[in-house]
């Protein structure tokens, strides 16, 4: 038996599993070799289960620019912090998003793209600031 957490994620083979915690428990499974999912559905607390309409969950492949390509693992987790709900994985050049559908393409690529710019600024100046805590503090 596995105890699953909000945005778990299990791959076997072609077949994944995707947990979120809404107000209720949804799960979505997939096959990646049909490149659709195969079930959605959402767990009540008291154990009754729904199926999900596919507008319910929503995905989504956000192309990355070559020169932020080396910026995509620390997004990832900035990603992960703002939207809890969502699993974003990366992909050849690429970031996939898998979640529910409370959030529009527009809004979710937007932020996307902002937090990338924001982690390449980050690592490209923190040379810089670390210098200058470093002056400031020596004497």
């Amino acid at each position: 038996m596995v105890r699953l957490r909000n945005g778990s994620y299990l791959r076997s083979g072609n077949c994944e599993l995707t947990v979120w915690s809404l107000p209720r428990l949804a799960v979505a499974v997939s096959n990646s070799a049909l490149n659709k999912p195969i079930l959605r559905s959402m767990i009540a607390a008291g154990g009754e289960m729904a199926k999900l309409s596919d507008d319910c969950v929503s995905e989504l492949v956000v192309d990355i620019p070559p020169g932020f390509q080396d910026y995509l693992d620390g997004t990832l987790v900035r990603l992960q912090t703002l939207f809890p709900s969502f699993r974003f994985s990366k992909t050849e050049g690429a970031i996939m998003v898998i979640g529910p559908d409370s959030v529009t393409e527009d809004q979710l690529r937007r932020s996307i793209l902002h937090t990338i710019y924001r982690e390449k600024i980050y690592v490209e100046t923190l040379g810089m600031r670390q210098a200058l805590v470093e002056a400031v503090t020596a004497r």
